[in-house]
């Protein structure tokens, strides 16, 4: 689940369910969930070794688990440049499936998750850095000069002044 920081919202982005029926366009509050918002304040991984003892079916997200009859689960948080940006939910239809080597093999995967994932946030923050960049320049502060010209043979130069593209007809 992705965490949408504006709303105060997870929602779910991609699942990987096997059997059962999969949870879509799924989205609560995060402050709803005072064990998820846990994870999320302490970036400290949790283990649920039986759900059927610790969760209770008291939201949509509670219902569904217990419903696919899951036994176990591992909740991961995810980070980009510090800030919480998600959860993984690791989900067996075992008992306490989340031995100790389990974990170390399940952490080396989530970092690598974490940081497809933040590589693609850090590729959207690019193009909306570039396109602020370029809508506030599209503009210039003076009057072209020919070497503008040739060098941007299209658009407008400043609010005041526009020329046509050379070899234009």
């Amino acid at each position: 689940m992705l965490y949408d920081d504006a709303s105060d919202r997870l929602k779910t982005f991609v699942n990987s369910t096997r059997s059962g029926v999969a949870i879509q366009s799924y989205e609560f509050p995060l402050k709803a969930s005072a064990s998820l918002g846990a994870i999320a304040a302490s970036g400290t991984p949790r283990v649920i070794d039986d759900i059927k003892a610790v969760v209770r079916p008291n939201s949509p997200h509670s219902n569904w688990l217990l419903e696919q009859g899951y036994r176990s689960s591992l909740n991961v948080p995810l980070t980009d440049q510090g800030h919480f940006i998600g959860l993984l939910f690791y989900d067996p239809c075992q008992l306490a499936a989340f031995t100790p080597m389990v974990q170390r093999n399940l952490a080396l995967f989530s970092r690598l998750i974490n940081m497809t994932i933040s590589n693609e946030l850090s590729a959207v923050r690019s193009i909306m850095a570039s396109t602020t960049s370029t809508s506030s320049t599209s503009f210039c502060s003076r009057p072209c000069t020919t070497s503008a010209r040739s060098a941007f043979p299209i658009g407008s130069c400043s609010s005041r002044e526009s020329w046509t593209p050379r070899n234009a007809s």
